[in-house]
């Protein structure tokens, strides 16, 4: 086994591996939301795609020939032109959150890569590069060890991370699992009374409204018709519809019964500026680096201009009508009634 790495990196391209510190030069000058618009149009299309191999090589070629330059395209095709992409990809859930945090953290100018074809080029670049920040050489000594169980270890570690970003929940189970847990379970009065007894009279659904100024069951409609929003991205057709692509407050109700003040409220909850957000992504976790994801868990969609919001990972909005119930609660609690929370949602899981 010579290369553990499924994905393809920049060092199978150019000969070298890249470092971290290449990387904010080159997205400098970019402007923030639409690059970040693109990796974000990208990740959906890997999260909606079809599952069979065909239809992931297709996607991943339209990506390579939209964000690598002729140079790149050419060494990839001398190299690995008798590769399925399907099998070698080069782009990655794990991957492009890295390098939207290192746009967010990076970028603050005004070259659009929707119309400034180096700076898309450059854009494709990053994600190359990031693709080689996956594997230090610590990890890379132990995956090449003749030690059978250190290099299980090692493959096994590095895997998991990047498996369970890339594995979430398809919408359909986690829809299931909300309604078995909030409409079935939290309405009858057996395990309503259970938590009560257990949890010093622990009450989800008002705790919930306390804290969130909103009704448990309306809160969780209100995601699902998010999640139900940007799958429209791609139509029956197979077309690609850019307007899916963005939440905007001002256009979103459209002529529905949603409430204005009801769409503040679930934003709020589950959205961040482009400001709160970098803030986020400064504290300090003790996690690496490359595998923490709290913020986009934490705030899945992202104000990246006035009334604006994008979805960089669909999954973790998803997750957001079942374990997001949790952490809602649980951010309003404070320290000592948060072990209430723990034993409550124990009992109903």
């Amino acid at each position: 086994m010579n290369e553990i790495a499924v994905y393809l990196m920049y060092r199978d391209v150019f000969d070298r591996k890249a470092v971290l510190s290449e990387i904010p030069p080159l997205i400098s000058d970019l402007e923030v939301a639409e690059s970040l618009s693109i990796i974000c149009q990208l990740s959906i299309e890997l999260r909606l795609a079809k599952r069979d191999r065909e239809s992931l090589a297709k996607l991943q070629t339209e990506w390579a020939s939209s964000l690598l330059d002729d140079d790149t395209i050419a060494r990839l095709k001398a190299r690995f032109g008798n590769a399925h992409l399907a099998d070698r990809p080069l782009f990655h859930a794990p991957q492009l959150l890295n390098v939207l945090k290192l746009i967010i953290e990076n970028s603050s100018g005004d070259k659009n890569p929707r119309t400034d074809d180096a700076a898309r080029y450059r854009l494709g670049t990053v994600c190359l590069m990031v693709n080689d920040l996956f594997l230090n050489a610590k990890e890379k000594e132990e995956l090449a060890s003749d030690n059978g169980e250190t290099k299980a270890l090692a493959l096994i570690t590095s895997m998991l991370a990047t498996n369970e970003v890339i594995n979430s929940a398809p919408i359909s189970h986690v829809i299931y699992r909300s309604f078995i847990l909030f409409d079935r379970l939290l309405k009858q009065d057996e395990t309503v009374r259970r938590i009560r007894e257990v949890c010093a009279g622990f009450d989800f659904e008002r705790e919930f409204s306390d804290i969130v100024k909103m009704s448990l069951q309306h809160w969780r409609f209100l995601i699902f018709a998010f999640c139900a929003y940007l799958m429209h991205y791609i139509g029956s057709d197979d077309s690609r519809n850019l307007e899916y692509l963005v939440i905007d407050r001002t256009k979103y109700r459209g002529e529905s019964s949603i409430t204005s003040p009801d769409l503040d409220i679930v934003l709020s909850s589950v959205g961040a500026s482009l400001l709160d957000f970098r803030i986020l992504l400064a504290e300090k976790r003790p996690t690496d680096p490359r595998f923490d994801f709290t913020s986009f868990r934490s705030k899945p969609l992202i104000e990246v201009s006035s009334n604006k919001f994008l979805c960089p990972e669909l999954g973790f909005l998803v997750e957001k009508m079942h374990s997001g119930v949790f952490w809602a609660i649980n951010d309003g609690l404070d320290q000592l009634r948060r072990p209430q929370l723990f034993s409550a949602w124990g009992i109903l899981f």
